[in-house]
């Protein structure tokens, strides 16, 4: 029975096999009514790091209007420069 069945499973294969598509039938194209919109891939940064120094640790940071305020030791400050 199991040889029986593996031989089953080899000949199933080898006709599937034989289905197989040339190269240009493979392809895809893209659907004539696609659900999505394209996009331009354009460069977004969307994380620029820098170090700034305080003497103690800054608890709070936050950006309003524009405006970069922080929170140190209980104290607010707004960042400029």
């Amino acid at each position: 029975m199991r040889v029986t069945l593996r031989a089953l499973y080899c000949a199933t294969a080898l006709a599937v096999g034989s289905m197989s598509l040339t190269a240009a039938e493979r392809t895809t194209s893209p659907p004539s009514h696609p659900l999505y919109e394209r996009v331009a891939d354009d460069v977004y940064l969307q994380e620029v790091g820098e170090k700034i120094v305080t003497d103690k640790p800054v608890s709070t940071v936050c950006v309003y209007d524009g405006t970069v305020y922080l929170a140190s030791d209980g104290v607010v400050y707004t960042l400029s420069g």
